[in-house]
C-alpha cells in the first residue's frame, strides 16, 4: 500500500498505513523539496509545505495504482478520472507508476485531492475515512451487498468498475463475486460485472473477450450458501456475449438450462 508524504519538525518523512514511519535521508529531503516546490508552482501553491497542508501526496508501493490509491483515499470512482488522473497531469503515463524504493530520489509523487485529515472531496461518496470498496478491502458478500442497496445504477456501476481496475487477481475477485445474491437487480448487477471483469482481462481484444467468455461458463457458479446459481450465471454471461455479437454455440459450456 502507499506511503504518505508528510512534513513535520522541518523535515519530510513517509508514513505508512499501518503508521510506521519511513525516514527520508538527507539527500532526499533536498531532491523531494525541490519537486514538491515545483508541483506546488504548478497549482498555484507557494511551496512545497503548501502543498502538504492542502492536499495528500503520496509515492506508490508494488502494486499501487492511481486508482488504487485514491480509492484507499475514499475517492468515488467515478471521480477518479476526472480529479487524481487529471491533478497528476505530471505522470506521463496515468497508468504506469513507478514503485518507490528506499533512498528514491525521484519517486512518482501521486496527489490526492484530499486533505490530511483524510475528508474527501466533494463529490466523494465514501465517508470520511470510509474507502471505496476493493477486493483487498472488502469480503464479497458484503460487496454483494452494497451493490444490492445502490439505488444509483451509475453509481453502482462506477462501484464495480473501482473494484476490479482495483483487484491484483481479477480472476480470484470474479470467482468469488459473481455467483453472490444481488437481491431484486441481480440479473443487470450480474452483467456489468462480467463487463468490467472483460475490461480488465481482454479489453476491446474480441478473440480474448471470447476465451475469457467461455472461462467464465465453464466455472461451477455457487452462491454464498453453496447452492447452485450455474443456471443465472450463465443465462447473464450469455447475455453479455450476445451484446458483443457473439452466438451461443460459439460458448459450448454454458449450463444446459440456460435459454438461447
Amino acid at each position: 500500500m502507499s506511503l504518505t508524504v508528510t512534513y513535520k519538525d522541518n523535515k519530510l518523512s513517509l508514513v505508512g498505513k499501518d503508521g510506521r514511519i519511513h525516514e527520508v535521508n538527507a539527500a532526499q529531503q533536498q531532491q523531494w523539496m525541490q519537486t514538491l516546490d515545483g508541483l506546488a508552482k504548478q497549482h498555484q501553491l507557494k511551496d512545497a509545505k503548501e502543498l502538504l497542508s492542502q492536499g495528500t501526496v503520496e509515492v506508490p508501493e508494488a502494486g499501487d495504482s492511481q486508482w488504487r490509491m485514491a480509492m484507499e483515499a475514499g475517492i468515488a470512482p467515478e471521480n477518479i478520472d476526472a480529479t487524481v488522473v487529471a491533478l497528476n497531469d505530471q505522470i506521463a503515463n496515468p497508468d504506469l507508476i513507478q514503485t518507490y524504493h528506499e533512498g528514491d530520489l525521484k519517486p512518482d509523487f501521486v496527489m490526492l485531492p484530499v486533505a490530511p485529515e483524510q475528508e474527501p472531496i466533494p463529490g466523494s461518496d465514501a465517508p470520511a475515512g470510509m474507502p471505496a470498496p476493493t477486493p483487498g478491502n472488502t469480503k464479497p458478500p458484503e460487496f454483494a451487498t452494497t451493490l444490492a442497496n445502490e439505488t444509483d445504477p451509475k453509481k453502482r456501476d462506477g462501484l464495480v468498475d473501482g473494484y476490479f481496475k482495483a483487484a491484483d487477481d481479477p480472476k480470484k475477485a470474479v470467482q468469488e463475486l459473481l455467483g453472490q445474491d444481488f437481491g431484486n437487480d441481480a440479473d443487470a448487477i450480474r452483467r456489468k460485472i462480467v463487463h468490467a471483469y472483460l475490461d480488465k482481462v481482454a479489453g476491446g481484444n474480441g478473440d480474448n473477450q471470447l476465451k475469457t467468455l467461455k472461462d467464465l461458463a465453464e466455472f461451477d457458479w455457487k452462491n454464498g450458501k453453496g447452492e447452485s446459481v450455474d443456471v443465472s450465471v450463465d443465462t447473464q454471461i450469455l447475455a453479455v456475449a450476445k451484446e458483443l455479437g457473439f452466438k451461443k454455440d460459439q460458448i459450448p459450456n454454458l449450463n444446459a438450462g440456460v435459454k438461447d
